[in-house]
Order: structure tokens, then C-alpha cells, then sequence
């Protein structure tokens, strides 16, 4: 008989499909209200904190910041952290210490979540604004953009 996944992979592994399959269903309108709220946010950063490869991801330990607007008001701050064996960590909090920061509006971000919106048309187009060190996100390409089967 084969052992359940833990309670915390499991919920990990269910996130990661709604931000894969549910939001990427939804209108723009419905998207910007689902992540409004926290609780769309934490679903929408575990999310990318799990599609980190872990191959990408092994041998960074650094934060990147996210300063996410909503019509250009605040809207929350967020940094996925790398621990440098591959597996990363989001959290609802500024980091001091981010090796880069990313500014843009939540449905911006939800776009690029579900493929709709490519983070380097973004970054041309200035709806993505970043500062720091761009090369940690050329190691992470796959941290704003969807898995690929």
C-alpha cells in the first residue's frame, strides 16, 4: 500500500492547479477580483513559488519582491524566497535583503500566471517594472510563466 502524500504536499500540489487551470479560465475582471483578496494572493503566490524547477532554482538562495498595485494603489507586497536546494517560500511581507523587485498591478501579474501576458512584452510595454539584479529572474524563467506540457 503506498503512503499518502503529507496533508501539506497535497494542498501544495491542489494550489498549484487552480492557479494552472481555474484562474487561467477566468475573464480579467473576474481574475482582478479573485486576487483582490488575500486569499486569492496566497493561492496566486504558492503558486509560483511551486512552479519553480527545482533544477532552475538549486544553488539560488536570494528573494525577489513583488509590489503589486491595483489601479495604482497599493495593493500588498510579496517576496518568494529561494532556500538554494530548489524549493522556494512566498510570503505576504516586504524582504530588505531582495536580490530583485518586481512593481506591477495584480491583474498584470495574474496575467502572466496564466499565460496571458508574456513578462517580457511586460517589461517593454512598462507594465512591469523591475530593479536589481535582472539575472536571478533570467535563472528563474519559469517563476511568471506557466508550466508547459
Amino acid at each position: 500500500m503506498a503512503a499518502r502524500a503529507p496533508a501539506s504536499r497535497r494542498l501544495s500540489r491542489r494550489a498549484e492547479r487552480i492557479v494552472e487551470d481555474g484562474l487561467a479560465r477566468l475573464n480579467d475582471e473576474r481574475l482582478r477580483r479573485i486576487l483582490r483578496t488575500a486569499a486569492g494572493q496566497r493561492v496566486l503566490f504558492t503558486g509560483l513559488a511551486l512552479r519553480l524547477r527545482p533544477a532552475a532554482a538549486r544553488g539560488v538562495s536570494t528573494s525577489i519582491q513583488f509590489v503589486l498595485t491595483d489601479d495604482g494603489t497599493p495593493a500588498g507586497t510579496w517576496t518568494v524566497g529561494l532556500d538554494g536546494v530548489g524549493s522556494a517560500r512566498s510570503r505576504r511581507h516586504s524582504a530588505n535583503d531582495a536580490a530583485v523587485t518586481l512593481t506591477l498591478e495584480l491583474i498584470d501579474l495574474g496575467r502572466m500566471a496564466v499565460g496571458r501576458l508574456d513578462p517580457g512584452v511586460a517589461v517593454i510595454s512598462g507594465k512591469l517594472d523591475l530593479a536589481g539584479d535582472y539575472g536571478v529572474l533570467l535563472k528563474l524563467s519559469g517563476l511568471l510563466t506557466p508550466k508547459r506540457s
